[in-house]
């Protein structure tokens, strides 16, 4: 069993999945931190200043397309995962999806404090983007939680009785 986390930036991917993983005893895989990996380190937005958002998204999509063929993991793409249509084919394939939907006052005030690679911000502002992106969300989820004021926790409680329904 495979599990994929996404979600806007901010909405908890990394940090209700590494809960999932260790609730599940399954292995975590953080594509953002395997990006930041192939860069020696550096931040996301560092990266994707560098080399554009088009090769950034090709790059992604290799990181998650490498997880081929593996089994008990719980997947944290980058957010603008879902822009990558070859990606996202794959992880449908692979995993089931699940959608953390925050609203965007919350993802706001979650990610202003912290800056990120966040794909699209040169071109559309963030309230553009989470509207977008939140169709984009809901098409490909295969579960919908709403995590908004929730604990790590409660979201797990949540998404195990919904995975053992579906």
């Amino acid at each position: 069993m495979n599990i994929t986390f996404i979600g806007m930036s901010g909405a908890g991917k990394s940090y209700v999945g590494s809960a999932f993983a260790v609730h599940t005893g399954i292995e975590f895989v953080d594509i953002d931190r395997q990006m930041e990996g192939v860069y020696e380190g550096r931040p996301l937005q560092e990266i994707l200043d560098e080399i554009g958002e088009e090769r950034f998204l090709a790059e992604q999509e290799a990181q998650v397309k490498q997880l081929a063929g593996r089994d008990g993991l719980v997947v944290s793409p980058g957010g603008s995962v879902v822009y990558t249509e070859g990606a996202m084919l794959f992880l449908k394939e692979f995993s089931t999806i699940v959608y953390l939907q925050v609203p965007l006052a919350t993802i706001k005030q979650r990610i202003a404090s912290e800056p990120r690679g966040i794909v699209g911000l040169g071109s559309k502002t963030f309230d553009e983007l989470y509207s977008d992106r939140s169709a984009l969300y809901e098409k490909w989820a295969d579960i919908v939680v709403d995590a908004d004021g929730k604990t790590p926790e409660e979201i797990i409680e949540e998404l195990s009785t919904l995975i053992q329904s579906n």
